[in-house]
């Protein structure tokens, strides 16, 4: 989404391989949640995979996740206390 990239920026399909992620300001001031662990081991798995197999596939860092990842977690997993899992998000466009 456009708070992770722009419209000179906005790849198909991006992986995202960082240690941690961060959930973005969406314009109302940052909701109270915790960052979530990445999985960057799995996610270089994947994408490996995926660019051997000849897959157009853009790799992501260090940037923030929106609702599109933010709202379904926050409803279906408990996160007071940190997320119970490693994330590895896929955007698409």
């Amino acid at each position: 989404h456009a708070n992770s990239f722009f419209f000179d920026c906005y790849p198909t399909f991006a992986l995202g391989v960082s240690a941690s992620h961060e959930f973005a300001d969406e314009g109302a001031g940052k909701r109270p949640l915790p960052d979530i662990a990445g999985h960057p081991d799995l996610a270089i798995h994947i994408a490996e995979q995926l660019v051997n197999d000849e897959f157009d596939l853009t790799i992501f860092q260090d940037r923030p996740l929106d609702h599109g990842c933010n709202s379904p977690l926050s409803l279906m997993l408990p996160h007071a206390a940190g997320w119970p899992l490693a994330l590895v998000p896929i955007e698409v466009n």
